[in-house]
């Protein structure tokens, strides 16, 4: 996203299960389970409803992840979310459903979901 944005840089929160190469680039990282993840990606999308939305079963740094990351996805011009599909998670993917469920059609929100072989993917649309 960097290279897209340029010198701009823009905010990338990372929410995996252990450490990337795209860590030392993002604003914000939080490591868990695939449950914690979907369990962030909820509350994500319950702040992006309602800044009043409950945040409990969270940890404190779950917590300042959440609103940071929701507070930068409300306020961006072209906020975009991307997930993987690496850990077959349901849970995560549903996550991402009610984000786009809370979305109107005026929100410039757009999601991706990638194939764990995105590269192997693209290789096949060559051939």
């Amino acid at each position: 996203m960097r290279i897209v944005a340029g010198t701009t840089q823009s905010p990338i929160f990372i929410c995996q299960p252990s450490a990337s190469k795209l860590d030392d680039v993002a604003t914000a990282v939080n490591y868990g389970s695939t449950e914690d993840i979907a369990l962030v990606g909820e509350k994500i999308a319950s702040l992006l409803h309602s800044k009043n939305a409950s945040l409990d079963g969270l940890t404190e740094p779950q917590k300042t992840f959440v609103s940071r990351a929701s507070e930068v996805l409300s306020q961006a011009q072209n906020p975009l979310v991307i997930s993987g599909w690496s850990l077959e998670s349901v849970e995560i993917l549903a996550a991402i459903q009610s984000m786009v469920d809370i979305t109107d059609d005026d929100s410039n929100l757009t999601f991706a979901v990638f194939p764990p072989q995105a590269n192997s993917l693209g290789l096949a649309y060559l051939c």
